[in-house]
């Protein structure tokens, strides 16, 4: 955060940025300045993305952007050992995403204890195959039916996953 007139600057390095993350950006500053009361008009915010990969995008990182915004306004310093995904919405809420378990376990790997993910996405509902096969003389039946499987993200990654509705929620957790 410097004095400046409300830009937005990404260092982004290598990366290619698509248009939904910058838009998360936006949103992330817009709803920051309105819950810390700043007028972020006054400032110019510079993000820095590092990743190992070379693409970033999605909004997924709404959430984090917001959360790490206004920590930054209010020079504040967040837990190394929190993380969080979900979208950012104008009004604050958090919203889904996808790929909640794959990201619950890499939160783990790289350290965090606790994972704030959106309202709703705690566990995941998914079909899971099975297949019974019937030999008859020369001639294979198979019959695929789908069960219904449901999975606690925190158990099955094994990290503590909380749920959070909107930015004040997961501030808690974070500062």
């Amino acid at each position: 955060v410097k004095s400046g007139d409300g830009k937005i600057l990404t260092n982004i390095e290598k990366l290619l940025f698509w248009v939904d993350t910058q838009q998360s950006i936006q949103t992330a500053r817009d709803v920051a300045g309105n819950i810390t009361k700043i007028d972020v008009s006054n400032y110019d915010l510079i993000y820095t993305i590092r990743s190992n990969a070379t693409l970033v995008g999605g909004p997924s990182a709404g959430a984090a952007l917001t959360i790490a915004t206004i920590a930054a306004l209010e020079n504040k310093t967040l837990r190394s050992d929190v993380m969080i995904t979900g979208t950012i919405n104008p009004d604050g809420s958090v919203g889904e995403v996808g790929g909640i378990l794959e990201k619950a376990k890499a939160a783990k790997e790289l350290g965090a204890k606790i994972f704030l993910v959106p309202i709703g996405e705690g566990e995941v509902t998914f079909l899971k195959p099975e297949e019974n096969c019937i030999q008859r003389g020369n001639f294979l039946f198979c019959e695929t039916k789908y069960k219904q499987v449901t999975l606690n993200i925190g158990k099955e990654a094994g990290i503590s996953v909380i749920e959070v509705r909107d930015v004040n929620d997961a501030l808690k957790y974070f500062i």
